[in-house]
């Protein structure tokens, strides 16, 4: 379908569908939206259970030589 005849579609279309039009391209919009991490942290915290192992334990202030 041509841009042009998806515009004179639309422009045919009620007011309530082409509300409902526009909704879907927004919804598709934030759907296949692409986010990239501002870090490797804020990447690595939004992984689920990241850190939570049963036999992952956590050094504070450990110095590695």
């Amino acid at each position: 379908m041509l841009p042009i005849t998806a515009i004179q579609n639309f422009d045919s279309l009620p007011p309530i569908a082409q509300e409902q039009v526009i909704a879907f391209i927004d919804f598709l919009k934030n759907r296949y939206a692409t986010k990239s991490p501002d870090c490797f942290i804020d990447s690595l915290m939004a992984m689920p259970n990241v850190g939570k192992d049963s036999d992952f334990e956590r050094v504070q202030n450990a110095q590695f030589i």
